[in-house]
């Protein structure tokens, strides 16, 4: 029996009830629901929330954007964490990536947990809001366009305790106005659920860059993966890629 003055602050809990009794409601939505009711007991000070409600808040954060994120979060107490707890979360996750540097050690991971055969390697672009920050775990300022040495971004080339050398960055080098990233995404069977890409590599970019640049990077990419895995290349020359033998 759900207590009666409950009921009336809560009156969603009557529907909750009936789909409980139904099973109408999904493994997360039950994580959503349960972590959101027992945080209503507690002072703000001590919320506590599961994995899955971190995994959620943060594709929340990235999708929608903080507009979207303190909207639900204001109008569900409880549900989410604040931005401030969001941010210590993801700064001490273990998956920190450092702009420009490949992840391949995480590929052998990625391909284990998989169990998949053949991957594909695909490589593209989407525009970003041109912003200059501070990344406390690389000692670097990531916004600049990173320089490119035979189509390889320069990673961690931006960082300096000289306030004279930022401000001649700020003068002279481009801001990233897009991100470039490279994904892994494991093939599969017809009508089989396929397993989530994983991130090979990310680095802001003004889209300035030669058919040499791009030749040369997916060379040495392909050359990092046959190092590890044996490796075809795709056939299609419409479409930068790799078939990577896992």
């Amino acid at each position: 029996m759900i207590p009666s003055e409950l009921v009336q602050q809560y009156p969603f809990l009557v529907d909750l009830a009936y789909s409980l009794e139904s099973n109408l409601l999904t493994n997360f939505s039950l994580d959503f629901l349960s972590n959101m009711i027992s945080n209503t007991i507690r002072s703000k000070s001590s919320f506590r929330y599961e994995q899955s409600i971190k995994d959620f808040a943060t594709s929340l954060l990235i999708l929608g954007g903080r507009n979207v994120y303190e909207f639900v979060r204001l109008n569900l107490p409880g549900s989410i964490p604040s931005l401030t707890s969001l941010h210590l979360i993801l700064t001490s996750s273990k998956c920190h990536f450092i702009e420009g540097e490949f992840q391949y050690e995480r590929l052998k991971d990625y391909v284990d947990w998989s169990q998949y055969s053949y991957a594909f390697c695909g490589e593209d672009s989407t525009s970003v809001v041109p912003k200059i920050s501070y990344d406390t775990r690389s000692n670097c300022f990531v916004g600049f366009t990173l320089p490119l040495k035979n189509g390889f971004p320069c990673t961690r080339y931006f960082s300096t305790d000289s306030l004279g050398q930022l401000e001649k960055w700020y003068e002279q080098i481009d801001k990233s106005f897009l991100i470039n990233v490279h994904v892994i995404q494991p093939t599969c069977h017809v009508r089989q659920v396929p397993s989530p890409p994983l991130l090979l590599l990310a680095y802001g970019t003004n889209s300035v860059y030669t058919g040499e640049n791009v030749l040369a990077r997916w060379s040495r990419i392909f050359d990092s993966c046959m190092a590890r895995h044996a490796t075809n290349p795709n056939s299609n020359p419409n479409h930068l890629g790799v078939w990577v033998r896992v």
